[in-house]
């Protein structure tokens, strides 16, 4: 048999699927909740982890006696990074084999594909290189490397025929907004486009925070323009530029 293994590693949601590639009719099925599972991790004085739905229901007084509490692990891979971002894998790969054994039996061959943002910095080669080594350290298969916007438009063109109900010169435009970035796949002429940016939810997330705390509600009611004062703008800067450097 032969397996395939798709992972989304987002910034604020974790979602996992198979498939059988040499069955008659391939057939998927999801490794954990359809919905996904927050992403993220936390870790006891005992070193064990918790990951996904086990990071739910978590109280002050758990977070107290916690070694460590880690969301939005996604970033650029490189020295400093690499060995937690191992780690973080390996542990999702042995959440994912202890709930799922099924999965596993029987399976001759299997590959993993492993979504990645579309940024200039993800186009490097030597980037997603390394983002594909540290998913080989932490104990995955035959990994490949796929920019998430892509994977997005070909699951829409095998579900919807998306490609093929669009006007050729126009193109379709795929736009996948997630918690980390914002990825854009474009499908026009025969050629495929992608580009991404640092404008995840979560910047978008500490900028309504910022509005909330900063800005009084009377000023905001009288003019909708108000979010727009210098000091928002030189934050949404800042965030994208942290990012950027993640």
């Amino acid at each position: 048999m032969i397996k395939a293994y798709i992972a989304d590693f987002g910034a604020g949601n974790t979602s996992l699927y198979s498939v059988v590639i040499d069955a008659e009719i391939p057939s998927e099925s999801a490794l954990n909740d359809p919905n996904g599972e927050p992403s993220g991790y936390a870790v006891d004085a005992k070193g064990n982890y918790r990951l996904g739905t086990g990071l739910y229901g978590l109280n002050f007084g758990d977070l107290s006696a916690l070694a460590k509490f880690r969301i939005n692990i996604k970033a650029i891979p490189n020295e400093q990074n690499e060995a937690e971002m191992i780690t973080y894998f390996s542990a999702w790969l042995q959440k994912i084999k202890m709930e799922h054994p099924e999965e596993f039996k029987g399976v001759d061959e299997q590959y993993w594909l492993i979504g990645c943002p579309t940024g200039e910095e993800w186009k490097e080669k030597s980037t997603r290189m390394r983002y594909k080594q540290i998913f080989e350290k932490a104990g995955f298969e035959n990994v490949m490397i796929i920019p998430e916007s892509n994977a997005a438009l070909a699951f829409y063109q095998k579900t919807a025929n998306a490609m093929e109900e669009t006007d050729p010169e126009t193109g379709i435009l795929l736009i996948d907004q997630g918690a980390y970035s914002l990825d854009a796949t474009h499908f026009g002429s025969g050629k495929i486009t992608s580009q991404g940016s640092y404008l995840g939810a979560g910047i978008v997330e500490k900028l309504m925070l910022h509005v909330i705390l900063n800005v009084p509600e009377e000023n905001y009611r009288k003019n909708r323009r108000e979010h727009n004062l210098p000091e928002t703008v030189a934050l949404s800067r800042r965030l994208y530029a942290e990012e950027s450097e993640r």
